[in-house]
Formats: C-alpha cells, structure tokens, sequence
C-alpha cells in the first residue's frame, strides 16, 4: 500500500510559519520545563529524605527516559502524525510536572521525573516538523530557529526556578514550581493545538527509510558522535545534580543565585558561543573547549572550601 500525499504540500507560506512557530514553542516549554527544576530539587530531595545518590537518580531519570522514548516517539509520529504525538507528549508533561509537586518519597519522585522524560522525548518531533515544511534550501535556517527554542528554554527555565523558588531553600514552595513547569506545557500545549497543521500524513506500510537508523549504527563517525554525546550528557548530568548542592552547603548560595547562574552559563557558552568557534576553528572546536573547560571547572570546584555571603 501507498502512503497517503505528504500534508506539507499543501501548507501556505503563513501555515509553514505557524508551524515552526508552534514547535519553537514546544520545544522551550520542553526544556524550559526540565531546567526549572534545577535550583530546587536537590534541596527538595533532601528535605523528602532522599540520599544524595537518590537525587542523581531523580535528575538523571528524566534524562534517561528521553534517551530511552526517543526512537520510539520519532516512529510513533511517522505512524500516526507529528501533531497528535507532540500534543500527547506535552498534555502528559504538563500532567508529570504538577505531579512532582505531590511526591513525598524519593521513589515516587524518582518515578515521575522518569515519566516525565518518556513524555518529553519529543525534540526529534519537532525537528521533524522543521524538515517537513522546509525546502533543502530553507532547512539549515529553519532547523537554527527551532533549536533556539532549546537555547531560550535552557537559558531562561532555571532563571525562572530560582526567581520563583526565591533567595533561600526554606523559604522555597516546590509545589510553585511544579506548576510553573506544568504551565509551560500547557501553554505550549495551547499553542501547539491552535498553530501547528500535521505536516505529515500516517503510514500505511513501512518505508525502506525505515532501516535507515540499522545502516547509520555501522557508520562509524556516528558511532563515534553517540558516544561523544553520551559522555557529554553524562558529564552535564553529574554537574547538574551536584552543583546545586555543592552551591548551597559549600557558597552558601540560594535558589535564586543558582538559578540565575546556570541561566548565565546557557548565555555564555549556548549557541551562540559555540558556533563562532564552529566559524573559527572547524567543527572540533566546540566539543574540545567545552570538554576541557568542564573538566578544569568540575576540578576547581572540587578543591574550593571558601563560601560566600549567601542571599539576602
């Protein structure tokens, strides 16, 4: 059987635009989403009870579970349509961030945060949207305005955490923040349902693109590009969970403060720094500096014991 004609063939120029406007939208809530949990929940973690290894957890689950839903949301979108699975996926992320506000054991938030990032694995949907509404020419363009919705996401959630969450831990309401995570989604939700067109149509019968993924693991400079960014992940992961503490026992730092920094360090080494060194230097550049930067920071920080004057 035939797949039925390609939806985005028949989109105007200010239908195209929705679409990318809308998947944008999603993808900042997305991450937005993720980071404005990071100056609070190691905190939080420990006022529950959980152990510092259960806090990793909890952080690392919802990565996990968008590692392991990845493949299987691309498929599920190619089946059954980009827009039914983006507005699934952000109707259950606005659903598991209000519900990070109800848990009181490390399981169950552990649990959740897992949920959550099966929910969120929907970046690739997104990028797939991009393409189908791009013409080769328009497609590198395209796809830089859909990632700038990550970038503005990672910059501006933890910004946010720490505005709401305020100067100090104690004075901290995690349920706030549960549902500011949940109000993003929703609102992006709003915006998904009103702007975004399926841009392609479900298919009947498997295409031979579909053993396209078989064929790129025996690549080896994408084998290579998957480890790289395995480590890379894990790397950001162990910082992420260990910095809020490390900022709030060792620097004396609050929410806010913490908030604001890792809103700062999106800024300075998002996109935009490391595409001059892409223009620059080549395209190894970016990953060296970033790695070696992380590692003397990751050191130092090892071997600070000074604090500073926390918020006031």
């Amino acid at each position: 059987m035939t797949d039925f004609a390609d939806p985005a063939d028949g989109l105007t120029p200010a239908r195209r635009r929705q679409a990318v406007l809308a998947v944008t939208i999603a993808n900042f809530a997305a991450l937005a989403g993720f980071g404005v949990f990071f100056p609070i929940l190691p905190q939080y973690g420990l006022g529950i009870g959980a152990s510092a290894t259960e806090i990793g957890v909890a952080i690392a689950a919802f990565s996990l579970g968008q590692l392991v839903a990845g493949p299987f949301v691309g498929r599920l979108s190619d089946r059954f349509g980009r827009r039914r699975v983006l507005l699934w996926s952000l109707a259950i992320s606005a659903i598991t961030h209000a519900l990070n506000a109800f848990c009181v054991t490390p399981l169950a938030l552990i649990l959740v945060r897992l949920i959550g990032g099966l929910a969120a694995a929907s970046f690739g949907v997104s990028f797939a949207v991009a393409s189908d509404v791009s013409t080769p020419e328009q497609r590198t363009r395209v796809m830089a305005i859909v990632g700038s919705g990550l970038s503005l996401g990672f910059i501006l959630g933890p910004a946010l955490g720490g505005l709401i969450a305020g100067a100090t831990a104690e004075a901290a309401d995690f349920v706030w923040i549960s549902f500011a995570a949940a109000g993003l989604a929703a609102a992006a939700f709003v915006a998904t349902a009103f702007l975004l067109p399926e841009t392609s149509a479900p298919k009947i019968a498997p295409r031979d693109g579909d053993a396209l993924p078989k064929n790129l693991l025996r690549s080896t400079p994408i084998v290579r590009l998957l480890w790289l960014t395995l480590f890379s992940a894990a790397a950001v992961a162990m910082m992420e969970a260990n910095f809020t503490l490390f900022a709030a026992s060792v620097l004396a730092a609050g929410p806010r403060t913490i908030g604001l920094v890792f809103g700062a360090l999106g800024r300075v080494f998002g996109p935009g720094a490391s595409g001059a060194l892409y223009d620059g230097y080549g395209a190894n550049a970016p990953f060296l500096i970033g790695a070696i930067g992380m590692a003397i920071a990751l050191l130092y920080a090892r071997f600070s014991d000074r604090g500073t004057a926390p918020d006031s």
